[in-house]
C-alpha cells in the first residue's frame, strides 16, 4: 500500500485545479476593425436579405433557362377498348433563334409499329426574342439592380460603422482623462487629510476634496456605462460574438492609409466643379433608373415589331405515311380593338415618366452634392475654432494650477479647468473625425466603390 504525503497530495490537487480552470477559459479572439467590418458585412440582416433576393432572382433565371432545354413528357391512355390503349412520348425544345423542335412517338397496343412524328417551326419574321428570353432579359436586369443596391447598402453600413468606431475611440480617450482626474483627486484628498492632521486644513477644504473625488468617480462610472452601452450596440450591429474582441486601435497601417485616402480624395472632390457628372456612373437610384429605362425601350421595340405579320417556316414528318412536308405560315391580326396601340402608348408614357424621374432625381442629387461640400467647409471652420479653444483652455488650465497652488481658487475650480483642457483635446479630435466623416460621405455619394475598395486592399 502506497501512503502519499499530505503535502504532495495538496500540490497535485492544486495543479489539477489550475489545469481545469485554464481548460475552461475561452481566450478572446482579437479582431482588427477591418476584420470586424467583414464579419458585419457577412452577418448583417439587411445585407443578408438583399443577398437572398439576388439568390431568388438567380434561381428564377435558372428555371427560365431550364425551360429552354429539352422538355420530355410521357402520357398513357388505358381503357376497356384495347385499340385505344396507347403510350405517347412528346419531346419539345425552344431555341432563342425562334426555332422549335417537337418530335413525338406514339405506341398503340393493337399495332405492331410505333408512330413517329416530327414537327419543326422557325420564325423568320418579326425577329423578336421568344417569351423565355424576354423573361430572362428582365430577370437579369433585376439582378443587376439588386447587385447595385447591395453594393450601396454595404458602403452605407461601412460609413455608419466608421462613425460609431470614431465615437468609441473618443469615449475611451475620455475615460483615460477621467481616470487621471480621479487619481489626482484622490492624491489631493490624501494631501488635505495630512494638512487636517496638523490643523492646516479646515472643514471646507475637506468637503471640497471629497466632492472632487465623488465628481471624478461619477464621471468615470458614467463614461464606463456609455462605453459599455456603445460597445454592446456596436457588437450587436456587427454581429460579433462574446469571445471576439474588437481592437480599438486607429494606428494600423491599413487604417492610416484609408484615412489618408479619404483626406486626399475629399480635397480633390471639393475643388472639382464637375462632380455631378460622376453621379451618373455611381449613384444607385440613377443606375437603377437607367436599367428600367433600357428594359422599357426593349419592350417598346418588341411591341413595335410584333405589330407585323407573323411568318414561320414549318416542317413535318410522319413515319407511317413516310412523308416530309414543308410549309410557310403567315398570320396577321387585322383588328384587335386598339389593344396593341394602347399598349404602345402606355409604354411610351412609362418611358417619358421614367426619364422625367431621372432628371428630377439628378437635380435633387446636385443640390445634395452642394450640401455635402458645404458640410466639409463648415467642419473645417469648426476644426479651426476648436484648435483655438484648445489653446485657450490649456492656458486657462496652466493659470488655474498656479492660482490653486497660491490658494486663490479651490481644488474643484482647478479640477474643472483641468478637465476642460483635456476635454478640449478630445473635442479637437472629434472635430477632425467630423471633417473626415464629411469627406467620407462625399466620397460615398460620388464614388462608393472607393470606400469598399480602400478597406479591402
Amino acid at each position: 500500500m502506497i501512503v502519499m504525503n499530505k503535502k504532495w497530495l495538496n500540490y497535485i490537487i492544486f495543479i489539477f485545479s489550475i489545469i481545469l480552470i485554464f481548460s475552461s477559459i475561452t481566450f478572446a479572439e482579437k479582431l482588427t476593425f477591418k476584420e470586424a467590418i467583414n464579419i458585419g458585412l457577412r452577418e448583417n440582416s439587411d445585407i443578408i436579405d438583399i443577398k437572398e433576393q439576388i439568390e431568388d432572382l438567380e434561381t428564377s433565371l435558372e428555371i427560365i433557362n431550364a425551360q429552354k432545354d429539352w422538355q420530355i413528357n410521357i402520357s398513357a391512355n388505358y381503357n376497356q377498348m384495347p385499340v385505344e390503349n396507347s403510350v405517347e412520348l412528346n419531346i419539345n425544345k425552344n431555341f432563342s433563334s425562334g426555332l422549335n423542335l417537337n418530335p413525338a412517338v406514339k405506341i398503340i397496343e393493337e399495332d405492331d409499329d410505333a408512330e413517329f412524328t416530327f414537327n419543326a417551326s422557325q420564325k423568320i419574321y418579326p425577329l423578336v426574342p421568344i417569351e423565355l428570353d424576354k423573361n430572362s432579359i428582365k430577370t437579369q436586369a433585376e439582378i443587376k439592380k439588386r447587385e447595385f443596391f447591395l453594393s450601396a447598402q454595404k458602403v452605407n453600413k461601412i460609413v455608419s460603422w466608421i462613425e460609431s468606431y470614431f465615437n468609441l475611440i473618443r469615449m475611451i480617450e475620455k475615460r483615460e482623462i477621467y481616470q487621471e482626474a480621479l487619481k489626482q483627486a484622490e492624491e489631493h484628498m490624501k494631501e488635505v487629510k495630512k494638512k487636517e492632521a496638523i490643523s492646516e486644513a479646515g472643514e471646507e477644504s475637506i468637503l471640497n476634496a471629497k466632492i472632487a473625488v465623488k465628481e471624478a468617480e461619477y464621471r468615470l462610472v458614467d463614461i464606463n456605462y456609455q462605453i459599455k452601452e456603445s460597445k454592446d450596440i456596436f457588437y450587436q450591429v456587427l454581429k460579433l460574438k462574446d469571445e471576439q474582441k474588437l481592437m480599438i486601435n486607429e494606428n494600423s497601417e491599413l487604417w492610416d492609409a484609408f484615412i489618408e485616402m479619404i483626406k486626399k480624395t475629399g480635397e480633390e472632390y471639393l475643388s472639382n466643379d464637375n462632380l455631378a457628372i460622376l453621379l451618373e456612373d455611381n449613384n444607385y437610384d440613377l443606375l437603377s433608373n437607367k436599367i428600367d429605362e433600357s428594359i422599357l425601350f426593349k419592350e417598346l421595340n418588341w411591341l413595335n415589331k410584333e405589330d407585323n405579320p407573323d411568318i414561320n417556316l414549318t416542317a413535318k414528318y410522319n413515319n407511317v405515311e413516310d412523308e416530309l412536308e414543308f410549309g410557310l405560315n403567315m398570320s396577321y391580326n387585322l383588328y384587335d380593338g386598339g389593344k396593341d396601340e394602347l399598349n404602345y402608348q402606355n409604354k411610351e408614357k412609362e418611358i417619358s415618366s421614367i426619364k422625367e424621374d431621372y432628371q428630377n432625381k439628378y437635380n435633387e442629387l446636385k443640390i445634395e452634392l452642394e450640401k455635402f461640400k458645404n458640410d466639409i467647409v463648415l467642419n473645417e471652420m469648426i476644426l479651426n475654432k476648436d484648435t483655438l479653444n484648445l489653446k485657450k483652455s490649456r492656458n486657462q488650465a496652466i493659470i488655474g494650477k498656479k492660482q490653486f497652488e497660491m490658494g486663490l481658487i479651490d481644488y474643484l475650480e482647478y479640477q474643472e479647468l483641468f478637465l476642460d483642457s483635456k476635454e478640449s483635446e478630445i473635442n479637437l479630435k472629434s472635430s477632425e473625425d467630423r471633417l473626415i466623416l464629411s469627406k467620407l460621405k462625399l466620397i460615398k455619394f460620388i464614388n462608393p466603390e472607393l470606400i469598399s475598395g480602400g478597406l479591402n486592399k
